[in-house]
């Protein structure tokens, strides 16, 4: 999907996670987490966060937003993924029980917070067991 001259980085909080990823490209593995990314400044053309938010309390999801940003390199791109709490429609409530993650928010709620930190060029929805949510967005300097 995107260049295989490009270093790929995945970062979790939790290393024996890091460890289970299979992928055909080469990773660098990275033990870290979204308040605090250990990357520098303007380093990333992308930046994927993927099934993340509703594991962040919302003291954390307000700077994981503004430390992807912070990653991004200009013209760089933000890619959000996520599910989304709905009430209508009992499965989602049943695996959001079950899930991890102890905060899922709607869907204005998230791209509320996203386009106080970003330009969002689109969204998407739809839906499987969960609501989701797909945000493309660039950093708001651009």
């Amino acid at each position: 999907m995107w260049p295989a001259e490009w270093t790929y980085y995945s970062i979790d909080p939790d290393s024996r996670l890091l460890e289970v990823e299979s992928t055909d490209k080469p990773i660098e593995r990275l033990v870290g987490d979204a308040a605090s990314l250990p990357l520098p400044d303007n380093s990333a053309d992308v930046v994927l966060m993927q099934c993340v938010s509703h594991h962040l309390d919302d003291s954390i999801w307000p700077v994981s937003l503004s430390e992807a940003n912070r990653v991004l390199k200009p013209g760089g791109s933000f890619i959000f993924v996520d599910g989304v709490w709905t009430k209508r429609r009992w499965l989602s409530r049943v695996f959001w029980k079950l899930d991890a993650g102890h905060y899922p928010r709607t869907s204005e709620q998230l791209e509320s917070a996203i386009n106080d930190k970003f330009c969002v060029l689109d969204t998407e929805r739809f839906a499987l067991v969960h609501h989701s949510l797909i945000i493309t967005a660039k950093p708001l300097s651009d």
